[in-house]
């Protein structure tokens, strides 16, 4: 693997990893906070109108 791999790969985890440690801990107060059923059926419904919103793109320029 060359040097340019590495630093692609390293770039790719990081970009990957950067939100998740930011917002994990958000979560975990969440998850101690309230109850288990209504916090899943909560982000659930808060998810719906960015997983239907795909269902609108034409072509990869409207990503």
């Amino acid at each position: 693997m060359t040097v340019k791999g590495l630093l692609l790969d390293f770039y790719l985890l990081s970009y990957a990893m950067v939100p998740f440690l930011f917002l994990a801990p958000i979560g975990w107060k969440l998850a101690d906070r309230f109850q288990k059923k209504k916090l899943i059926i909560t982000i659930d419904l808060l998810r719906i109108p960015f997983v239907l919103s795909l269902l609108f793109v034409q072509g990869p320029e409207q990503l």
